[in-house]
């Protein structure tokens, strides 16, 4: 080779392609195509200009090959609750999808502000980022379908209905509701509440379990809150009076921290769970097991919710937005039986 590491590696500016050339003994034009069209090189240049590459420390100039693809190889991810360990759980994953395709999660939280978000949609598209997953305020901005028409795939968690402009992604929440209300009527419970927060999952999830309630004669009083936080759970239940109270042997909360937050307002009054009354939850997050009374819950698989969130985006979308929705599954645990099935 024409270079030894040490007369490169000693330059104050960074290694180029040309040094890199230079070591290899290479064109500048082998190196680039090496790294850019790999399939334009003999197997033997290309090991050894990957060689050069881990020997010399070349970090290449990601900003010259954004503007040669249009596009970076950075996928957002803008959360409205970062807060909330559901999207902890789906940032993890979306990050190991993303390695997968050489692609990297920019995580971005619009703290339920609809301006931040409007914020962070505009300065992910300037910096021309590969695609946008976003899990809304409220409905879909109308600004990322624009950015979406403009060219930049942008992918929605939630669902958006048939006539979606976008690729969505979401677990079937309609489905989850029915899900945990078919247990809790399984329990013998036939004086249900269910918690739920602004949101249409909630909205979903409640008339799934509405669905269930009605196939067997019972009613569910249902309460939206404000919030869908462990605080905003555990206000709700110590705002209800006693004789209130005695009307439930049951509550179905719309997600895990709104279970939570119920669960200790139940304990703090005295009300044995679930022996007095059974309680579900929604989301599997890892605190739902470690609760004082380990929490019944229903999970989708965010795993695989994360991958095909990506891949949406990282594929460009789809020809025609396609909604993808995740079947539910229950997860028994003490909340709801004195013993949790095995």
């Amino acid at each position: 080779m024409a270079r030894s590491r040490r007369a490169v590696a000693g330059r104050p500016q960074r290694v180029t392609i040309a040094d890199i050339a230079a070591y290899v003994g290479v064109s500048t034009a082998t190196v680039s195509y090496a790294l850019n069209d790999p399939t334009r090189v003999s197997a033997e240049t290309l090991e050894r200009v990957r060689a050069a590459v881990e020997e010399l420390g070349y970090t290449g100039n990601e900003a010259a090959r954004q503007l040669r693809r249009g596009r970076s190889n950075a996928v957002a991810l803008i959360v409205n609750d970062a807060a909330n360990p559901a999207f902890t759980a789906f940032e993890t994953g979306a990050e190991h999808a993303a390695a997968v395709t050489g692609h990297f999660i920019l995580n971005a939280n619009s703290s339920d502000n609809a301006s931040r978000e409007l914020a962070y949609l505009r300065f992910f598209e300037s910096q021309q980022v590969g695609g946008i997953v976003i899990a809304p305020v409220g409905e879909l901005p109308d600004e990322a379908i624009a950015i979406a028409d403009r060219g930049t795939p942008v992918v929605s968690l939630g669902h958006l209905g048939s006539r979606s402009p976008v690729p969505s992604i979401s677990g079937d929440d309609l489905a989850g509701g029915e899900t945990a209300m078919t247990h809790l009527l399984a329990a013998g419970r036939r004086r249900p509440m269910f918690v739920g927060g602004p949101r249409a999952q909630f909205e979903l999830r409640l008339r799934g379990a509405e669905q269930a309630a009605a196939r067997r004669g019972v009613a569910v009083r249902a309460l939206t809150l404000e919030a869908a936080t462990v605080e905003a759970g555990h206000r709700a239940v110590c705002a209800l009076s006693d004789d209130e109270l005695a009307g439930y042997d049951a509550v179905f909360a719309g997600n895990d921290l709104l279970a939570i937050g119920v669960l200790h307002a139940l304990i703090e009054r005295g009300v044995d769970v679930p022996g007095r009354i059974a309680l579900v939850g929604y989301d599997d997050i890892e605190f739902a097991q470690l609760a004082v009374v380990p929490l019944t819950t229903v999970r989708h698989d965010v795993s695989a919710m994360s991958r095909a969130a990506v891949e949406a985006a990282v594929s460009g979308g789809a020809t025609r937005p396609v909604h993808r929705e995740f079947p539910p599954e229950l997860v028994v645990r003490r909340s709801t039986y004195l013993t949790a099935p095995a």
